[in-house]
């Protein structure tokens, strides 16, 4: 499929689409982690940035709690801590 035909259809979903202006395009690009657990996680080293990557083949079908994931941490709310404990950023660095 061409990158046209996308932008066209992606404007017609969200029109405000018409004005981005596209740079970089990458293509199959699927992310994953040693022990296939995405990260969900606050970074410790920029201040404000959350990472959610990793998630593979996966990624839509894990978007609606990745998206609850994110919220929970944005809103620094502890609903989901047990299952962001399992999730975070620094837990594959080597001891």
């Amino acid at each position: 499929m061409k990158l046209s035909a996308i932008v066209a259809h992606a404007s017609h979903i969200a029109p405000a689409l018409k004005n981005i202006r596209i740079i970089r395009l990458m293509v199959d690009f699927r992310p994953f982690t040693g022990d296939g657990l995405p990260f969900i996680s606050k970074s410790q080293e920029v201040k404000g940035f959350i990472i959610a990557a990793g998630h593979e083949g996966s990624g839509i079908a894990l978007a609606t709690i990745t998206g609850f994931l994110v919220a929970s941490i944005a809103g620094n709310q502890s609903q989901y801590k047990d299952l962001l404990e399992q999730l975070r950023l620094d837990r594959l660095q080597a001891v």
